[in-house]
């Protein structure tokens, strides 16, 4: 059985991330298999993140959804040693991945909350 998603006393501050990469060459490609793993582990673990979804999308892309208690927990993990050493592949090598993302503040109906 799945664990549940961790809903927070106030659902507004939820932050939902989400992003894809791409890998456009042979090098991208084998990046991104031989760090995806670590990738979704690390976020698993760093404080604020309730939960990472990958979705692969096809062989050489990965689309993934990731549900943070707010704005601050995703900002933290933006600056964290292993995110920037990850996008420091990226930044050197922009022919190989591609990186896209979007953050989300989910709206609820009141009649969902009440």
């Amino acid at each position: 059985m799945r664990p549940r998603l961790k809903i927070p006393d106030k659902i507004k501050d939820t932050t939902v991330f989400l992003n894809s990469i791409e890998a456009n060459t042979f090098v991208g490609v084998v990046w991104l298999w031989w760090h995806l793993y670590g990738i979704v582990k690390y976020m698993k673990k760093v404080e604020g993140c309730q939960r990472a979804i990958p979705a692969i999308s096809g062989p050489g892309r990965v689309v993934m959804i990731s549900y943070w208690d707010d704005e601050k927990y995703l900002m933290q993990f933006f600056s964290s040693e292993k995110h920037q050493k990850y996008m420091s592949f990226v930044f050197r090598n922009p022919e190989a991945v591609t990186v896209c993302n979007e953050r989300l503040i989910p709206v609820t109906s009141k009649s969902a909350v009440g």
